[in-house]
């Protein structure tokens, strides 16, 4: 009788870790990547920017298309852009965060771009940090690639209100 009462003990105390450990990781992944849909801090696509490979490009947008960079994530905003010596893809960001900007991208502007180009699903293609249109610039990730549209970010541990 003693080691049936340790048995169901050991396994009492094993499921309850267990469970703490799924319930700490849903709560985690709801208060950093709630609502970003594949695009938040704590996903794969985030991961792909590297600092190491930023450049310039500028252009003239062929083509503009709402779809997902990777599996299960939702839909994305992507350029075509052509210049003399060079056609690329550029990632501009989600969706639901461009189509509630002030500026929009049309096809056949010319445009400047900076960011990060790396290999995707085997083809270069750039990730935006900064989109220049005119005088107005729109800022898509900072220097460290962190994306704007996840919002606040610690700066400083002397940073208050």
């Amino acid at each position: 009788m003693n080691t049936t009462l340790e048995v169901l003990a050991l396994i009492l105390i094993i499921s309850t870790i267990v469970n703490t450990i799924f319930a700490a990781e849903v709560l985690f992944k709801q208060k950093w990547g709630k609502g970003s849909k594949g695009w938040g801090i704590l996903d794969d696509f985030h991961h792909l920017f590297d600092r190491n490979t930023v450049r310039n490009f500028s252009g003239v947008v062929t083509k503009i298309k709402y779809q997902s960079p990777l599996k299960g994530m939702s839909s994305g905003i992507l350029v075509n852009v052509k210049n003399d010596n060079e056609e690329l893809n550029v990632w501009l960001g989600p969706a639901w965060y461009l189509d509630h900007q002030d500026e929009k991208v049309t096809v056949k502007e010319k445009l400047e771009f900076r960011g990060s180009k790396i290999m995707l699903n085997e083809q270069p293609v750039m990730l935006a940090s900064e989109v220049h249109k005119g005088s107005a610039t729109l800022y898509l990730h900072d220097e460290h690639g962190y994306p704007t549209w996840c919002g606040w970010k610690k700066r400083s541990a002397s940073f208050k209100f």
